[in-house]
Formats: C-alpha cells, structure tokens, sequence
C-alpha cells in the first residue's frame, strides 16, 4: 500500500539513520495524514456551525434529521448526480449508477 522498503528492519537500530530505505520510509510516514486529525477538524467545525445556526436543542436535532434525509436522498455529493437529480425529479438511473 505504502511500498515502503523495510530492509532497514534487519540492521541495528543505531544504523538507521544512514540506511537509505528507513530515511524514505521516516519521509513518507511524516507526510501521511492522520484520521484523528481531520475527524476532530470535522467535528469542530460542525460544533461551530451547529451552534452558530441555532441555540436550541430542538432545532438543532431537527437540523440533524434534515441532514440526514438528504445525504440518504444524495450520498453521491458529485455536482453532476446532483444536477441529474435535481432535473428528472431524482429518478436518473445515471445519477444512481455513478
């Protein structure tokens, strides 16, 4: 998946500082992205977001349900499902195939 070269792996750990193959693979494992990172980003904005929209908790789960209902009514967010959706009433069997 990430085609990192372990040969580093079989030589002593104070050697892997000038083994080639565990200076690519420190480079390309700094360079991932972490999930924990972007799902707290996500989580934060929707926090910001959901109480800038509104402050009761009634709306806010009425909200939440909305949201709901249309990613079921379009999970394919690509602005041409949602173009074909919208122009033949959401019922294009392109729209469901992409």
């Amino acid at each position: 998946m990430l085609k990192i070269d372990t040969a580093f792996l079989s030589e002593d750990v104070e050697k892997w500082e000038q083994s080639e193959s565990f200076l690519a693979a420190k480079t390309t494992v700094a360079s991932l992205k972490v999930v924990n990172d972007s799902a707290e980003r996500g989580i934060a904005l929707a926090t910001t977001f959901n109480s800038s929209v509104t402050k009761q908790e009634e709306q806010k789960q009425f909200l939440f349900q909305i949201v709901e209902s249309h990613r079921r009514q379009f999970p394919d967010p690509k602005k041409m499902t949602l173009n074909a959706k919208c122009t033949d009433g959401g019922h294009s069997s392109q729209a469901l195939s992409d």
